[in-house]
């Protein structure tokens, strides 16, 4: 076997394009008739929020003819001559599914101002006019060319001419678009954000504050009464609602088969700290004691019943010590301390209390780098908008240096074999969410499956969570040694690994959780919804090594700029040729925003791998092994439904790969030394930088196809060209490990 190696240099960097985007009249054709309608649709939506009452301003939605890039969504119609419409951009959501529950169109909603809309009116009888007299009816991309020097003395520039007729050609149609939701129950709401005060907004539709719960400056938790009147009096302001039904509770399943079987181990010493955030757990009644520093966060005055410990208990014991229960699970990391959060009572949680807990759990405990969460809703996730729990967790870990766990929840026996959504908080985007399977790495009739906001997958990884024939054992909170099952007893297992690569290995969570992914999807795996990326081997071995003809390393960095680049990785030469197979996995972290909807992740890292080449201006590019064009210069048209299913668009974690079989050949070098190169593109949703020096971690693997080891060989040129390396030896770093927490007692 081969261990996995760091490799570290100097990559390049590229200041970012000043190139305004050129309006692309390229295949334009409108209809005067087109026209026309856009144009009354807008005036009946500007009527009516002329006589609205209760918002200054308007609420316009687009739905688009597709699923739409940022660079081809309007840019004049709804904006200002100085700003462009997407300024004003307050929700985005899909229009209609296919049959694989993949969004089919975007529906973008606007915030603009009654002037705004009457000037895109006032644009639009222009076009209409300039349509039906000059065009004869129909607006050409010659058509328009051929008239460019009317517009000299025209009150609308020839360019915004030309920017309002290409915004329109992507435009289905004009609404105001009213969220539905179901009136039964409590329901928590959020709100556009527009320029209403919402404290006065509840003051006119006297709804009494105290009957309220604040979430954050958008959300709320109101009563079915209180919620009536909004959908009565105000439907167009809310953007998304969900129940609020104490539906935070843990995820199991219990299988009443107790062992009896009495456990001794050894006192912690400097073990590894992993954080949990669960039901409580038992203290007195475990040979786990020592272990779990356990800490009760429900307020003393709630009175815990029994049930309250168990589901908390049988997490923190695998943690802990989930090997020497489960000797065919041995994942050679040894044992671990948790730090275990007791929430809630009485086997539920209030979404509210909860989302306020986990905040300040984990800000007043950042020294804890990997946290589990086995908690879920039984509601599945919405298509359309991030769960509060999901975009919570997705900030925190943002903002802070973490990895969040999470078990990818369980169907509702009263679902029978239906699918099923997960839930949140499994939606989170930053997390490793994941669900259980079989030893046979098979999916159980209770596992739930994604996409998430009709595109991201999750869960990201599967392992072993325990089956009615083959279950997984814990320890419960009286003590006993009992069998159990469900995506809960799954995540344990992988906070367990990824505590071991980040706190015991020294690697960066970016890192650790691309060699999760990546260990999980091995050669030729493809992304399911149900099992993610794949399973996750048992060994940590698997997952630190690699095979003799692999050769696997890990890279990580900050982004500068908007590219960075390395044109210099000397891939092995036989003859001319490299006798190798590729594939990549790159993740990041990025800043997310809610109010989005499914335009949720804010940054998109972009990554290029693959053999180096000189084009026909001298300059150095990269053939990636995915024929990934974006970003490119030249022309190559990538739509934007085919970046993201193919490219993983807006997507955090980015996996590409050839294909290894036996009939795979030596690729021929394209360069004299036969160099290969790492590229990546930063893009933004909106004008603020969240990307800027965002961290990513890479795992890249070569596969010999020959099977010869060139493992040594392939460092030794490494060397040689000024990388340094540093390789990830299990022992050498488990020693340094120990010495680094050994306590100094001074003379």
């Amino acid at each position: 076997m081969n261990n996995v190696f760091e490799l570290r240099g100097e990559m390049n960097s590229s200041k970012p394009k000043k190139n305004r985007p050129v309006p692309q009249l390229k295949g334009l054709k409108i209809e005067v008739d087109t026209i026309r309608k856009f144009r009354n649709q807008l005036e009946e939506i500007k009527q009516f929020w002329e006589s609205e009452k209760y918002l200054d301003g308007a609420l316009v939605s687009i739905h688009y003819k597709r699923v739409i890039p940022k660079s081809s969504r309007v840019n004049r119609i709804l904006g200002t001559k100085s700003k462009p419409s997407s300024k004003f951009i307050c929700g985005a959501k899909y229009d209609g599914f296919d049959e694989n529950n993949i969004g089919k169109a975007h529906i973008i909603t606007y915030y603009i101002s009654i002037e705004q809309l009457t000037d895109t009116i006032q644009l639009l009888k222009f076009l209409e006019n300039i349509t039906a007299t000059r065009f004869e009816d129909t607006a050409t991309e010659k058509k328009v060319r051929e008239l460019k020097p009317f517009f000299k003395q025209n009150v609308y520039s020839y360019s915004e001419v030309v920017q309002g007729l290409v915004d329109l050609k992507e435009i289905e149609t004009f609404s105001i678009e009213k969220e539905s939701i179901n009136e039964n129950g409590n329901h928590m709401i959020s709100f556009y954000k527009t320029s209403t005060n919402l404290d006065c907004l509840f003051e006119k539709l006297h709804i009494d504050p105290l009957n309220i719960e604040k979430i954050d400056e958008q959300t709320y938790v109101f009563s079915k009464h209180d919620m009536s009147v909004i959908l009565q009096e105000v439907p167009y302001l809310v953007s998304m609602g969900l129940q609020d039904l104490n539906e935070v509770c843990p995820i199991q399943f219990q299988i009443s088969k107790p062992l009896y079987e009495l456990k001794e181990i050894p006192d912690p010493k400097d073990e590894p700290v992993i954080g949990v955030i669960d039901m409580h757990f038992k203290k007195g009644s475990t040979y786990l004691d020592k272990w779990v520093d356990y800490k009760r966060v429900t307020s003393d005055e709630i009175e815990l019943e029994d049930n309250d410990y168990e589901h908390g208990t049988r997490v923190s014991s695998i943690i802990v010590d989930g090997p020497s229960l489960n000797p065919h699970l041995d994942d050679h990391c040894g044992r671990f301390r948790v730090r275990h959060f007791g929430i809630g009572a009485s086997g539920k949680l209030n979404n509210s209390t909860a989302l306020k807990q986990i905040r300040d759990i984990i800000e007043d405990n950042l020294d804890i780098k990997v946290w589990n969460i086995s908690l879920g809703s039984e509601f599945e996730v919405s298509r359309n908008y991030m769960s509060v729990q999901g975009a919570l967790l997705d900030e925190l870990q943002f903002k802070y240096d973490i990895l969040i766990i999470v078990a990818g929840t369980n169907k509702p026996e009263k679902i029978g074999n239906e699918s099923y959504r997960i839930g949140s908080p499994a939606d989170s985007l930053n997390s490793i969410v994941v669900n259980s399977v079989s030893l046979k790495k098979e999916v159980p009739s209770y596992a739930r499956k994604g996409p998430v906001l009709s595109f991201f997958i999750k869960p990201d990884v599967s392992y072993y969570g325990g089956t009615v024939e083959e279950p997984i054992q814990v320890v419960t909170a009286s003590g006993d040694i009992t069998q159990t099952r469900g995506t809960s007893y799954a995540a344990p297992w992988i906070a367990r690994k990824a505590s071991y690569l980040i706190d015991k290995m020294g690697i960066s969570r970016e890192v650790a959780k691309a060699l999760l992914i990546d260990s999980a999807a091995g050669w030729g795996n493809q992304q399911k919804f149900d099992v993610g990326y794949g399973v996750v081997p048992v060994s940590i071995d698997d997952v630190l090594q690699s095979k003799d003809n692999e050769i696997r390393f890990v890279m990580s960095g900050k982004m500068r700029n908007t590219e960075i680049y390395t044109h210099r990785l000397p891939v092995n030469l036989i003859d001319g040729k490299h006798p190798f197979k590729a594939k990549v996995t790159m993740t990041y972290f990025p800043k997310c925003d809610r109010y989005s909807g499914v335009d949720y992740s804010c940054t998109e890292l972009d990554v290029h791998f693959g053999r180096v080449y000189e084009d026909k201006k001298g300059s150095f590019q990269i053939k990636s092994i995915d024929a990934n064009h974006q970003g490119d210069d030249g022309i190559h048209v990538c739509y934007e439904k085919t970046a993201r299913k193919t490219f993983r668009k807006w997507d955090n974690v980015k996996h590409l790969e050839e294909k290894v079989n036996e009939r795979s050949k030596d690729v021929k070098a394209m360069t004299e030394k036969g160099f290969w190169g790492i590229k990546i593109n930063e893009k933004e949703r909106q004008d603020e930088k969240y990307g800027e020096d965002i961290d990513f971690g890479l795992v890249i693997t070569l596969k010999e196809i020959h099977d010869e080891n060139r493992y040594t060989d392939f460092i030794n040129r490494c060397i040689a060209h000024g990388w340094i390396v540093n390789e990830i030896n299990i022992e050498n770093r488990t020693a340094i490990y120990n010495v680094a927490e050994e306590e100094i007692e001074w003379d």
